[in-house]
């Protein structure tokens, strides 16, 4: 695939499934069930952490796939299991996709984007249109409440100023 193709194709999927690079790269049509995406998060999977009591469950996402995400999936065939592969054909690791990624955007002008990036912007369009702190947690497969909150927080001041300014006048002068 030439490399605009691929780059839109990695773009589209961390943007719109909020996915951590140990995950993109995993994911496949193989994971694909009634327009959702099933699968186990990488991260934590089989943390041995000392200061941990017990191994951490592991966590299974289920993320719809959106119209958008769908259109650019279709239109990147890449004949592997899973969506995204390097020039030649092969999946990609996760370090080898970060540095990949990281010199597209280089390429792009967008020294100031990566993969990680590119799931905080998601977290944050989310929450300026609307989304609630749960909702994100249950978007990014966060467990803690202030991992969401930091975003809701962030959310446009302005936009949330601009929907809340009627409530300034009186109930009289609004009807």
């Amino acid at each position: 695939h030439p490399v605009g193709t691929r780059a839109r194709l990695a773009l589209a999927l961390l943007l719109y499934t909020g996915v951590r690079r140990s995950d993109v790269v995993k994911l496949g049509r193989h994971m694909e069930q009634n327009s959702s995406l099933h699968f186990v998060e990488t991260k934590g999977a089989n943390s041995h952490a000392l200061s941990r009591k017990k191994q951490a469950s592991p966590k299974h996402r289920v993320i719809p796939v959106l119209p958008e995400l769908r259109a650019v999936i279709d239109a990147t065939p890449s004949g592997q299991p899973v969506y995204l592969v390097s020039a030649i054909g092969r999946p990609f690791k996760e370090t080898s996709f970060g540095n990949w990624f990281r010199d597209r955007c280089n390429e792009a002008g967008l020294k100031h984007c990566s993969a990680h990036g590119l799931r905080k912007a998601g977290a944050k369009i989310a929450a300026e249109n609307g989304a609630t702190s749960h909702q994100l947690m249950a978007l990014y497969g966060w467990e803690k409440l202030e991992q969401a909150e930091l975003y809701t927080r962030q959310a446009n001041k302005t936009l949330l100023a601009a929907g809340a300014m009627h409530l300034i006048v009186s109930r009289e002068k609004n009807t």
